[in-house]
């Protein structure tokens, strides 16, 4: 189960390599909105997440850093 720490900078250095901006916009009730070259991901705001719930916050990056980016 990866920290929420850790799935953001996994996201964070795949957009720099691909030159993407990856910036966060907003915080909302219980999650933290971030803009990824134009797509919204949404993360929630706790510790840990469990390996189905960072597959989907990785697989709603696949627009811009591509198909299985995280593997």
């Amino acid at each position: 189960m990866p920290p929420r720490k850790e799935i953001i900078a996994k996201i964070r250095k795949a957009a720099k390599s691909k030159g993407i901006e990856f910036t966060e916009l907003r915080q909302g009730g219980n999650h933290t909105i971030f803009d990824l070259d134009g797509d919204r991901i949404p993360i929630g705001r706790h510790r840990q997440f469990d390996e189905r719930y960072t597959r989907m916050v990785y697989e709603e990056c696949q627009n811009k850093l591509g198909k299985g980016w995280w593997k």
